[in-house]
């Protein structure tokens, strides 16, 4: 079974990416260029500094996109994205 975890803070970094903190004190970077590439809703991920928050309970990201609708991932789909991308990178 997959922890719940919980985001505490959040930054948009250049570059379609989001620099993570999370209840336990990790910390990581999400390299979101793959999805927003994709089009369509998934777009508006990482790409406006002020358009996002840390949902209620900080079990999600949430942006609106331009049509209006609310667009959100998972703190738990967020953190495993970090740690794979770490260690890819390493």
């Amino acid at each position: 079974m997959m922890d719940m975890h919980t985001i505490k803070a959040a930054a948009i970094l250049p570059g379609h990416r989001l620099k993570l903190t999370f209840e336990d004190g990790f910390q990581g970077v999400v390299d979101l260029a793959a999805i927003a590439a994709r089009g369509g809703v998934l777009s508006v991920l990482g790409t406006d500094p002020d358009g996002f928050a840390v949902a209620e309970r900080g079990r999600a990201l949430v942006w609106i996109d331009e049509d209006g609708d609310e667009v959100d991932m998972c703190a738990d789909a967020l953190r495993q994205m970090a740690e794979e991308q770490r260690q890819a990178a390493e």
